[in-house]
C-alpha cells in the first residue's frame, strides 16, 4: 500500500508552489476582467447576478484558452525539471510513483475547479442574489 505521507508531501509541494500561486493570481485577474462588464450591467440595472455564471465563462473562446493554458501550466513540471519528483520516483518505484501522480492530479484538478468557482463567486460578490429571484435576472437575459 502506498504511504499516505508520500501523497500528502507531493500534494503539498504542488499546492504551495510558485506556479500554483501564479495560477490563483492569473485566474483571479482573468475572472475580474471577464466578469467586470456583467457586474457593471448589474449595477446599472439594479438586478442581481446568479452565482452560477461560471459555466458561461467557459463558453467564451478567449477565456477558455486562457483558463486551459493556465491549467496546463499548473500541471506541467517543465520549469523546475521535477527535482522533487525524482526523489519520490526512486523511493517509491515506478508503479507506486505513477499511482501517486495520478491521485495528485485528480485531487489538484478538483481543487482547481472548486477554486475557480469560488473566485468567480467572490468576483461577483456584491451583486450576487440567492434563490429569491431564481437564476438571477442578468443571467436569464444572456
Amino acid at each position: 500500500m502506498i504511504r499516505l505521507q508520500y501523497i500528502l508531501r507531493i500534494f503539498r509541494y504542488k499546492l504551495l508552489s510558485r506556479k500554483f500561486f501564479f495560477y490563483v493570481f492569473f485566474v483571479g485577474f482573468s475572472f475580474w476582467l471577464f466578469l467586470n462588464p456583467l457586474k457593471q450591467i448589474s449595477n446599472i440595472t439594479g438586478y442581481g447576478i446568479s452565482p452560477w455564471g461560471y459555466p458561461l465563462l467557459l463558453s467564451n473562446v478567449f477565456f477558455a484558452v486562457l483558463f486551459l493554458g493556465s491549467a496546463v501550466y499548473v500541471f506541467s513540471d517543465i520549469p523546475d525539471g521535477g527535482k522533487e519528483s525524482m526523489f519520490h520516483y526512486i523511493r517509491l518505484g515506478r508503479i507506486k510513483w505513477g499511482i501517486v501522480q495520478l491521485i495528485t492530479i485528480v485531487f489538484l484538478a478538483l481543487i482547481i475547479t472548486l477554486l475557480s468557482f469560488l473566485v468567480s463567486v467572490v468576483t461577483l460578490l456584491p451583486n450576487i442574489v440567492g434563490e429569491k429571484i431564481g437564476d438571477g435576472f442578468i443571467i436569464q437575459l444572456l
